[in-house]
């Protein structure tokens, strides 16, 4: 019988990396996210100097493109905070000015 088993309900679920909660809000992915990529952007200004532009770039996008580009199909359509998203990645657009995020 069913009646033997209770079932733990959560609010939020992480499923490939992605953090969903269950109204299929994107909130908290996306304020991860960027959380995440600003640390990661912060840590390249502090190695810039010792960097070429390429090397910048490289950096970018293995850190910061590649964390915005995963599972962004999910986020089509959903408008609330994409804005959150599109400033890092106006932020990373510029390597050679990334020492302005220097504080």
């Amino acid at each position: 019988s069913l009646k033997l088993f209770s079932l733990n309900t959560k609010d939020q679920v992480k499923n490939l990396g992605v953090k969903i909660k269950s109204d299929l809000n994107f909130e908290n992915h996306i304020r991860n996210v960027t959380k995440v990529s600003f640390y990661n952007l912060r840590n390249i200004v502090r190695a810039r100097p010792f960097l070429s532009l390429t090397d910048t770039e490289k950096l970018i996008h293995a850190f910061i493109s590649s964390s915005l580009d995963y599972c962004n199909t999910l986020l089509s359509g959903y408008c609330k905070a994409i804005g959150r998203l599109q400033l890092v990645q106006k932020a990373a657009a510029h390597p050679d000015r990334l020492t302005l995020l220097q504080s």
